[in-house]
């Protein structure tokens, strides 16, 4: 899923800009094929972000009680899984504050930056 399938949405837009602005990111596709089909943003091998019109995903840790305070308000838009995985769904981009969402993007990728990168099962 690249920028074409993204269009219209501005709140993705921003955020994969923002996404791909970040150092050694690799943009891809994962769940191809399915409902779930994002695009996905990785560092160091782990993704931190995945996007699709109407819809983010993304780790957070010291925004975790901010985003839960949100899932609690309004429980349809946010949701907080596993992990401190937070997910923001919605109709129209003024439903969501993209200065809000670049800053969870932010956190979401120096999660994933500062970790040790996987070693490979190669020998």
């Amino acid at each position: 899923m690249g920028k074409n399938e993204l269009e219209g949405d501005g709140v993705v837009l921003a955020l994969r800009k923002l996404a791909l602005q970040q150092g050694d990111v690799e943009e891809g596709l994962a769940c191809k094929g399915t409902v779930i089909q994002s695009a996905t943003f990785k560092v160091r091998g782990k993704a931190f972000l995945f996007l699709k019109p109407g819809r983010v995903m993304m780790k957070l840790e010291t925004s975790r009680d901010e985003a839960m305070k949100h899932a609690s308000r309004t429980p349809g838009r946010y949701k907080i899984g596993a992990g401190g995985w937070a997910t923001v769904t919605y109709s129209e981009p003024k439903e969501v504050s993209l200065p809000m969402l670049e800053r969870w993007v932010e956190e979401s990728y120096e999660l994933f930056a500062a970790a040790p990168k996987p070693r490979s099962s190669k020998k």
